[in-house]
Parts: C-alpha cells; sequence; structure tokens
C-alpha cells in the first residue's frame, strides 16, 4: 500500500482483499483509515490517502471467511426483526436489563441463541439504538437510504441493507455505475456485510426515495457488468487459475485407463 501524494510505503494487505477492492473503499490499517485510489494488480501496489477517520471496513487475509451468505443474513435480518418486535416501546435511554421488557428478551436470547448475558444485552442495545437513529430496523425486508453530512462536510448516502456483502458489493458496483452516468461525475463506494456508502457531491441533489429507483430488475445485469468490467478481479483470477493448471501433472493414457478401471471395479 503506498500512501498518495508522499508515495509512502504504509504497509501489505493480502492480494485477495486487493483485487476485491474498488476505488473508493475505506479500509482500516493500524489506526488509520485509508481510501483506496486505485488498484494496480500487474504491479501489485494499491494506492491510497488519508480517509480522515471516515467508517472503514477491516481487511481479511488469507484463510478468513468470505463475506456473509445470503442464508446468514436472512437469519441475522429475522433475529434483529424479532428482537425489535419484542420490544416496541423500548428506548435505549436509561436501557436496564431489570425492565420486565428486556428481561424477557434478554432471556429469550440467552436459551435460543446460547448468548450470556452481557452479549444478550449488547444485542439489545445494538438494536435499539439504531431503531432510534433510523426509525426503524434494517432487515431483508426493511432497506433505509440515509443521507447526511461527514465531519469534513462532504454528503454521504448510506443504504443499510444487511443481504450481506457479496450482494451489497454487486448492487454497489452498479448503483455507483448509474449515478456516474446520471451526473457524468465519478463517485466513491464502499460495502460491508450491512449496507453501503456512497460519497456524493453538491451536484448529487435528488429525493432520497429515488434512490431505490436509479436501478431497475430488467436493466440490472448489464449495468453490473460494465461495473466490473473496470475491475482488476479478472486478470487476477485469470493468473491464478493459468498457475494451478501449470501445476497440474499430465498423466499417461494408460494410467487414466488403469485408474478408471480401478474405479469401476469398486463400484
Amino acid at each position: 500500500m503506498i500512501a498518495e501524494p508522499e508515495g509512502a510505503v504504509v504497509g501489505t494487505v493480502d492480494e485477495d482483499f486487493a483485487v476485491e477492492s474498488n476505488r473508493g473503499d475505506i479500509m482500516l490499517l493500524g489506526n488509520t483509515s485509508w481510501m483506496i485510489r486505485r488498484v494496480e494488480s500487474n504491479s501489485g501496489r494499491v494506492l491510497v490517502q488519508d480517509a480522515h477517520g471516515a467508517p472503514p471496513s477491516v481487511p481479511f487475509w488469507l484463510g478468513e471467511a468470505p463475506a456473509r451468505t445470503e442464508e446468514l443474513s436472512s437469519h441475522v435480518g429475522a433475529l434483529r426483526d424479532k428482537i425489535s418486535e419484542m420490544l416496541p416501546h423500548t428506548s435505549p435511554v436509561g436501557f436496564s436489563a431489570t425492565q420486565p421488557d428486556l428481561a424477557a428478551a434478554v432471556a429469550w436470547l440467552k436459551d435460543e441463541c446460547g448468548l450470556d448475558d452481557s452479549g444478550a444485552e449488547q444485542a439489545i442495545e445494538y438494536i435499539l439504538q439504531g431503531r432510534a437513529v433510523l426509525g426503524a430496523v434494517p432487515t431483508p425486508h426493511t432497506v433505509i437510504a440515509e443521507r447526511f453530512f461527514d465531519e469534513g462536510g462532504g454528503m454521504q448516502l448510506v443504504i443499510h441493507a444487511p443481504f450481506g456483502g457479496r450482494i451489497n458489493k454487486a448492487w454497489g458496483l452498479a448503483l455507483r455505475k448509474r449515478f456516474c452516468r446520471t451526473f457524468n461525475f465519478e463517485l466513491q463506494a464502499a460495502a460491508t456485510d450491512n449496507g453501503l456508502n456512497i460519497a456524493l457531491a453538491e451536484q448529487h441533489s435528488f429525493p432520497l426515495i429515488d434512490v431505490f429507483n436509479f436501478l431497475q430488475a430488467e436493466t440490472v445485469q448489464p449495468v453490473l457488468e460494465q461495473a466490473a468490467l473496470a475491475s482488476p478481479i479478472f486478470g487476477t483470477r485469470w493468473r491464478w487459475d493459468a498457475s494451478r493448471r501449470a501445476c497440474f501433472i499430465a498423466l499417461p493414457e494408460w494410467q487414466e485407463s488403469s485408474g478408471a478401471d480401478s474405479a469401476n471395479a469398486f463400484g
């Protein structure tokens, strides 16, 4: 990773993480947030700049799990919805697990999810605080768009959608491509398991509800395909596949036949 404009090396990241990253993604390295400006797959460089404390995602390394699956995301959304339903009128202000409704919710989480008291209370407080700010709880059936100004004066659009990183990254790519075509301006976007974030400028003025109309099911595939073509992932994946293929030793024809006969003998 090379910081611009200084040109100083600030660290390294896993190659898988680098090729799956996009321009505008915010990542954490050390105690600093960095915004990715460009990924140069041929030279193995990631050009970054200081993100000035913007909320980052944490890089993954070899051996770590991939983004949350659609099935797991569905269960996470259902759990969020259940907690909110159990506490429809509870405020995060003056949160105390001794309140009857909260005590019942804690007991349910301990029985159904195997949490201890501390974990159950943290999960409940997380849901209540989010609901107080957003007005609802993001689930696979309730997607929330939020627009606000950050500490630097920039406009941020956040879509709270717990569909998992794979779906949200694809959604973010397509949405950024549509924004670029509509406003003729390159935008910065990032996605996590729980939503996506797009940095807007002053000229990007539109009713917030319209963000859900920028993409249509009938046309989203070609938009996503065009957005993905600029990603370095294809060239890198091809190099990996070619390298793995070169590791295979072609078996002589008699060994292949012998292996097949042995397999048939064992049914």
